[in-house]
Order: structure tokens, then sequence, then C-alpha cells
């Protein structure tokens, strides 16, 4: 007897039939669900193209639908109608028809092993490059915390740093594609350990030089036993979780000793001013000349070619008196010996030691302007060459204040460069602002705006608009100046028709904090055509006064020179210290290092020690 047939099948199609073709109907769309999600699953992760196995899948879904079709007309299908549509059920859902299923299983499955291996690799190199970046990211961020100058590592380090985000960001979405073709050709480190330990020394140099103590050298008027008496005052840094202390020390010299090393300064004067006129004559005897054409031409005379001048600074001989006597020394030789001397009789010992164990920025102040007590010298170097070292001036009053508006994020910094000529003898120096200007302008163009001042432009009116907008970051000033021994304030630059801009003036007008570069030199004591540059150490106490203005105007520091050099290493020396700068050094670091560069790249002048530093040393541009 037939079993009763199920509930909406005909009558002719047994319950066992009609039953064993739903049950193959629901393996069929199992295995199809299994084997779309598989491909779904490649697809979205992006590593593995799947489109054969898509068209075969498409075509298995499709028969899916249609074998439910064909279930839903049997069901409503009245008898005798009924054994088409079951033997047409039958066929979509015969084994052999899903074959294709078991050929697209098996390509899935291979492409999901390729896939894993593919993964792994990927993840083992991410990992690598994680534990790579890990080391430098530390440094780097420590560096950061601390305000070192490491803008080149960071740009070399944030990208990857970035790029291994990116990274890891794609494996938590699991865009695995993404993943596998980044880090197929993953970044290198190309010495790595050598660029960590890079970071860890400028990091350890600005966490020295950030510390900084505070020399106070007074000098008394000489006495009826003819002695000058020193007052030195010493305040230590401040170390973590500690004050720092007063150390004072009093030192007595006779004044003998006082002239002594006025006449170390004399014959470095002397030495010199010999140099340049010997270097000024030299150009002057190998400039070229006009020569007879030859035999049978019709051109004009040709010029001679050139002699190079003969190095004559180098060596000279010294005066004659008694602490002179000797073999002829170099000038380097002569600052050594004199900043020896000038260490061991006025700094106390207790001082001295401290100084030669403790590594940190020193601020001077001294009313003795004579002796450049930057060129001190111990532990085989001199102090302007050991740490980064400052003036500030002593003033009768304290600098003005006011508002300042913070700068604008993103902008170029912006540079005036003012070369003041009223007289058209300083050709030397429109050279050192041109060098200058285009030095700057070829590598930091991108972030530095450059404007330029001829001497015609550099008048009292633009003077008067540059200092009171405030505009300028930066203002580099070569040429004349005016200075007066006696009442400091009344020293001043000197601009077009012999208009004197007065210290006091400057002080007054003054706004923003401009980094202020004064190469300036006095009028009739200047480089020019006719005759050679002479260089005095005795217009350092007016031209304090005329640095001091700019200070106690609010500049965040004032360069100035102990004696004028307008030529190459000048320029090299204002160059490579806006580069130091620029690139995020302090700035009595930056000139630290720009002294440390041009003595080496000029070993045979003493262009290095030529500038001072008034204002505090640990400030920065940037």
């Amino acid at each position: 007897m037939e079993p009763e047939p199920s509930s909406g099948a005909p009558a002719e199609v047994t319950l066992a039939e009609f039953g064993g073709l739903i049950a193959l109907l629901e393996q069929a769309r199992s295995r199809h669900a299994q084997l779309e999600a598989r491909a779904s699953a490649l697809q979205r992760d992006g590593l593995m193209v799947v489109e054969g196995e898509r068209s075969v899948l498409q075509q298995l879904a499709a028969n899916v639908k249609q074998a439910q079709s064909l279930v839903d007309e049997v069901r409503a299908a009245k008898p005798g109608g009924v054994r088409v549509l079951l033997d047409e059920l039958r066929g979509l859902l015969d084994p052999e028809v899903w074959l294709a299923a078991d050929s697209v299983a098996a390509q899935l499955e291979a492409k999901e092993q390729w896939q894993t291996t593919r993964l792994n690799q990927a993840l083992a190199e991410l990992n690598r490059l994680k534990e790579e970046m890990a080391e430098l990211v530390g440094v780097l961020n420590e560096a950061a915390r601390t305000g070192a100058p490491v803008r080149d590592e960071e740009r070399l380090i944030r990208p990857l740093e970035a790029y291994v985000q990116t990274a890891e960001r794609a494996w938590v979405e699991r865009q695995c594609g993404k993943l596998v073709q980044m880090l197929e050709k993953p970044p290198r480190i190309e010495q790595k350990e050598k660029l960590a330990e890079q970071i860890r020394l400028k990091t350890k140099e600005t966490r020295t030089f950030s510390r900084q103590a505070d020399l106070l050298l007074l000098r008394s008027s000489l006495d009826a036993l003819q002695r000058y008496q020193f007052t030195v005052l010493l305040r230590t840094p401040s170390e973590p979780g500690t004050h720092g202390i007063n150390i004072q020390g009093l030192r007595t010299l006779v004044k003998q000793d006082r002239q002594r090393m006025q006449n170390k300064i004399e014959r470095l004067t002397q030495a010199i001013n010999a140099g340049q006129a010997r270097q000024w004559q030299s150009r002057q005897a190998t400039a070229p000349t006009a020569a007879s054409p030859a035999p049978g031409s019709t051109g004009g005379p040709l010029p001679s070619p050139p002699t190079p001048a003969p190095d004559v600074t180098r060596r000279f001989v010294p005066g004659t008196d008694a602490d002179a006597a000797g073999a002829p020394r170099d000038l380097n030789t002569l600052v050594r010996d004199m900043g020896d001397f000038m260490f061991r009789v006025v700094v106390p010992e207790q001082m001295q030691e401290y100084l030669q164990k403790t590594p940190c920025a020193i601020t001077v102040t001294t009313n003795d302007l004579e002796l450049p007590w930057e060129l001190m010298h111990f532990g085989g170097e001199f102090l302007c060459l050991q740490r980064p070292v400052s003036r500030m001036p002593m003033g009768r009053d304290f600098p003005r204040t006011r508002v300042l508006k913070e700068p604008a994020l993103g902008r170029k910094l912006r540079f005036l460069l003012v070369c003041s000529d009223p007289h058209g003898n300083l050709p030397a120096a429109r050279r050192e602002v041109d060098s200058i200007h285009d030095r700057l302008k070829e590598t930091w163009g991108d972030r530095i705006e450059i404007e330029r001042l001829a001497s015609q432009e550099a008048g009292g009116d633009r003077l008067n608009e540059v200092l009171l907008t405030g505009g300028y970051d930066v203002i580099h000033y070569a040429g004349h100046a005016s200075f007066d021994k006696e009442h400091p304030d009344l020293s001043g630059l000197l601009l077009a028709e012999d208009e004197v801009f007065f210290a006091q003036k400057i002080r007054q007008l003054l706004e923003g904090r401009p980094l202020v570069f004064l190469n300036a030199c006095e009028s009739g004591r200047s480089a020019r055509d006719d005759g050679p540059q002479e260089a005095s150490y005795l217009l350092q106490e007016s031209a304090e006064g005329l640095a001091s203005a700019f200070i106690y105007g609010g500049a965040l520091a004032c360069i100035g020179s102990l004696w004028p050099i307008y030529d190459a290493p000048a320029a090299d020396f204002a160059t490579n210290f806006y580069r130091h700068v620029l690139e995020g050094h302090m700035i009595g670091e930056a000139m630290r290092l720009a002294r440390r560069e041009v003595k080496q790249a000029h070993k045979d002048q003493i262009t290095w020690a030529a500038f001072v530093l008034y204002g505090d040393a640990t400030f920065k541009l940037t």
C-alpha cells in the first residue's frame, strides 16, 4: 500500500520520494552557502581573485533557486502533472550536476591555504617592522619631549611609523590584500642603530645644554695700590628636585696683569689688521691688468689671469715686549694663550673645577667689556666651543613689556637682510648679504621668506616700519654703525643720508621677538675698496649698548661682533648659524656649532671667535 502523501504534495508523489528531494535541496542550499561564504571571505580580504569560482557559484545558486521553485510547484500541482516537475527537480539536484561544487571547494581551499601563507609572511614582516620602529619611535619621542633638534631624523622616521600604523590598521580591518601588497616590498631603515644613537646624542646634548649657569664678573676701579678686584659670582643650574646655588669668589689683579691681557688683545687686533692689510695689498698687486694683444690679433687687450692671494694671515710676528718674545705663532694659538691666562687669573679655583666638570650653558654678565670672556680656554678647548655661551647686558632698567601675538601655525619664517652702505665703501658687506640670501633660499626656501634691503632702501623710514610692525623673525644687518663710547645709548646703525638710528630708539620702537644679527663696523674703520678693513676690540662697550637695545626692546637674541669681518668665513658663519637655528637648535648651540664648523673650514683665521651672542642661549627661534 502506498504511504500517505505529505502535506501539500500531490497524491501520486510518495512521502519518501518527495522528502528525499527536499533533503537534497537543503544539502545543495547549505553547500552553496558554505562555498559562497568562503568565496566572499577571500573576495572581502582582497587578496585573491575568485571570478571563476564566482561564476560557478552563481550557476549553482540559480539551480537552488529553480529547484525551490519546482518544489513549490509540486506542492501546488494537481494530480497528473507532478511527475514531469519531479523529474526536472531530480535533474537539478543530481549529484553529478553538483560535482562543480566539489571543484570550486578544492579551488577555494587552495587559495585559502595560499592566502594563509602570505598573510603569515606579511604578519611576520609587520612584526619585524614594529620591533624595528619601536626603538626608533621611542628615542624620537623622548627627543621631542626634550626639545632636541631632530627634524631630519623625524622626517625619516615619522613616515615609516605611519606606514606601520597603516599596515596594522589593514590587518585589524581584514584588508589582507592591502596588507600583503604593502609588505611585499617593505621599507628598510638603513643604519638603524646609528640613527638611534644619533638621536640619543642630540637628546643628551639638549638636556645638558638646556641647563644654564650664570657667571657674573664685576671689576672694581683701580685702587690706590694699582690693583683691580674682580667679584665673581656663579649661579649653578637647578637640578631636578633641587635649586641652583650661588658661589662667590674674589680675585685681585695687579695693574700689570690686567695690562697683559689688554696687550694680548691689542696684539691680536694688530695681527688681524696686519693680515687684512697684506691681503688687501696682495689683491691689489694681483688684480687683472691689461695685456698686449698677441701678434696678428685684431681684438682688444686680454686680461691677465689673476694670481691667487697668498696665505698671509696664518702667521705673524708678535710685538717686541717680553710677553710676546719667541717664535711666530698663528692667531688661534695667540687666542688660546690669551684665553688660558684669562681663565686662570680671573676665575676662582672652585669655579674652575665646577666649570671643568659640569657641562651646561653659560650666561656671562660683566662690566669689563674689553675682555672677550667667550674665549676663556680650559680643558683643552675654548669656552664658546665647549658649550653654548651668551652675554646678558647690564641695563639700567627692566626690558619693555608688551603683549606678544602668537605666530600663525604653519606660516613661513620671515627673514630681513639689510645692507647699509651709505658711502658706497662696503662691497664685501653687500656680498655677505647676497651670499646669505642665495644659500638660505636654496636650502630653506620652502620654510622661510627672505626680503633684502639694499643701501638706498635702508633709510630711517623703512627701519621705523620694520621695527614697529614686528613682522620679521630674523633681522640681519651688515653695514656701518656709529659708536659712542661715552654714551652707548647714542650708538646706532648708520643708514642712508648718514642718519644714525640710535640704540635708545631701537629699544623704544622694537616690536615682536626677532633674532637679530649685527655685523656692523664703525664708520671710518671699515672694509672698503681703497683700503683694508680694520679691527678694534675697544669698541665693545659701545657695541654692547647697541646689542642691549635690541635685548631690552624684547628681541629673542642679538648677535654682535667683537670686530667686524666681511668675508667668506663671515657669510659661512651666518649661514651655518641660521641653518642650525632652522633645524631646531637652541640659539646658543647653533652659535657653538657654527663656530666649530667655521674654525674647521678656515683653520688659518679666527672668524669663528668674532661673534658674541647677547640674550638667553637656550632660546629657540622655532
